[in-house]
């Protein structure tokens, strides 16, 4: 049946809607309304939501978005990206791909039905979703750009498959010297891969005296942060602080610490002196923009201080 007979049909054979029982009424109107939230829950599309190059739409690894095309012609998706777009994908032979750079020309195979293309770029997997329809796009050039990214993300993947190592085997002078070194050198810093710092600057009061916990600095092929704490002695006699007693958590949870280093001999801060105390972990696939926090001993009502002259307590 055409859609000139259909029409014709339902003209002879419907009654008008205004002919019909109030109660009956309402049920069809019911009944279109649930019908239509229906189809639109099951992933009827309500219209192109591509993007111009003017005005992107935004690609996210947590959703799926959907381009049209039409067999006989040619779908052509900008990525506005500069990083490689790898391992471009059909969805299957309903489609052609044709990957250049960062744009990717999709054939449609077959008059209607749907199809896919998946993706990678910097690591993270993205799906497009292909809606073959006999009309023309209204969009045939869809151009796409990225949700932001968290600033340590593109380090996951790296993090994922860094090793495990023994204390012994982590060389905390050498991450030291790179840390120091790219703190000044810029030209060395851009040499650096898997590479990155969290300014944290956390004060805490111990004794009368600020101990700041500056940064963490994270080596992710090596699953390695360093935390570097520094304080100065500002009051009139030593104090003893060892390096085991600095604790680093995350929430209520401490994280292990397995190699540590400071600056103060025999673990003695006096008065005036500087101190500087480096703590790394590794191997707990940790990201680097925890909310790190730093916990200390007692202060000197309950804890001993060493006092170079008299020997007295505070």
């Amino acid at each position: 049946m055409n859609g000139r007979c259909a029409s014709a049909w339902i003209r002879n054979n419907i009654p008008p809607f205004h002919t019909y029982p109030m109660r009956h009424r309402i049920f069809i109107l019911f009944a279109a309304l649930i019908a239509t939230w229906g189809s639109m829950l099951h992933g009827q599309d309500s219209g192109p939501v591509n993007g111009t190059l003017s005005s992107p739409a935004i690609l996210s690894p947590d959703s799926v978005m959907t381009v049209y095309g039409r067999k006989g012609t040619l779908t052509t998706v900008t990525l506005l990206t500069d990083k490689p777009v790898e391992g471009v994908m059909r969805g299957g032979t309903e489609i052609n791909v044709v990957q250049e750079a960062n744009v990717i020309h999709i054939q449609p195979l077959i008059p209607e039905g749907m199809s896919s293309v998946t993706f990678r770029v910097a690591g993270v997997t993205y799906v497009i979703r292909v809606r073959i329809t006999t009309e023309d796009p209204s969009i045939p050039n869809p151009v796409f750009t990225f949700a932001k990214l968290g600033q340590f993300d593109d380090l996951d993947k790296v993090l994922t498959n860094a090793p495990v190592m023994r204390p012994s085997e982590i060389d905390l002078n050498g991450a030291v010297r790179v840390i120091q070194r790219a703190s000044s050198d810029k030209q060395f810093r851009a040499t650096l891969r898997n590479y990155a710092v969290l300014p944290v600057r956390k004060i805490y009061s111990w004794n009368h005296n600020e101990i700041h916990l500056l940064e963490a600095y994270q080596f992710a092929d090596l699953d390695l942060i360093i935390f570097k704490v520094s304080w100065v002695n500002l009051q009139g006699e030593a104090y003893y602080l060892n390096e085991g007693q600095y604790h680093i958590f995350v929430g209520e949870r401490e994280i292990p610490i397995q190699v540590r280093q400071q600056l103060a001999p025999r673990s003695i801060v006096f008065p005036g002196q500087q101190e500087t105390v480096w703590l790394a972990t590794q191997g707990y696939k940790l990201r680097l923009d925890n909310d790190w926090d730093l916990r200390l001993p007692p202060e000197a009502s309950q804890l001993r201080a060493y006092v170079r002259e008299t020997g007295g307590t505070q």
